[in-house]
């Protein structure tokens, strides 16, 4: 909920937790997660950050000294009473477009909708507060006329750039066009459950005393 992709793809920034429950923010050059910046943080509140624009990355709330460059102009996220997760989504969400909804609350939670053209349905979201059980806060989504297609084990939904409804349950991302909305069925699904980091090869020779 915290962290963000730049425009090109080529960068992420994050917000992330050790098992020794130290915290630190870090932006790294995908696929690496080795940071070209970073901070230490001091708690599990605030962090992460998002880009508002090509050249803007947005930092939530980093309180230690920065430490490294990135090749973007650095704000800091003003100070809310948003908690920390909303506070980035929310932001990252009117950034691509998304748009409160004018109908009446969802489990306390008017949500937020998008369409990418007049001819699609609307995409919704909304928010059915923080679980610890789960760790963190829960989303719902739904589609007009489609209502029985995103259930409650969709973990995210979206539409791409190409007008295509993306969405990934239990592992596997669907990709929907409008017309395979018609007939039912995605138009591509990849399961990502049976990926394995490749084996890491260390030279012994390289490796310092």
């Amino acid at each position: 909920m915290r962290c963000d992709v730049s425009f090109d793809g080529e960068w992420m920034v994050y917000f992330a937790a050790g098992a020794a429950s130290n915290t630190w923010n870090g932006v790294c050059r995908l696929p690496f997660l080795r940071t070209s910046l970073e901070s230490e943080h001091h708690s599990t509140y605030h962090g992460g950050g998002y880009w508002r624009d090509r050249n803007t990355l947005m930092l939530n709330q980093w309180w230690r000294s920065i430490e490294g460059s990135v090749p973007f102009e650095l704000e800091s996220m003003p100070s809310t009473h948003v908690d920390s997760d909303p506070a980035v989504l929310y932001s990252r969400l009117k950034r691509d477009g998304w748009e409160p909804s004018p109908e009446p609350a969802i489990a306390q939670d008017s949500g937020w909708r998008i369409r990418p053209t007049p001819r699609h349905p609307y995409l919704r979201l909304w928010s059915l507060g923080y679980s610890a059980q789960k760790g963190g806060y829960v989303f719902r989504f739904k589609i007009d006329d489609f209502t029985d297609m995103l259930d409650d084990r969709v973990t995210w939904a979206c539409w791409d750039n190409l007008h295509n409804l993306i969405f990934a349950r239990l592992g596997i991302v669907y990709k929907y066009s409008l017309s395979d909305l018609q007939c039912g069925q995605p138009g591509a699904q990849f399961d990502l459950e049976p990926l394995t980091p490749p084996k890491l090869e260390l030279n012994p020779e390289s490796i310092s005393p």
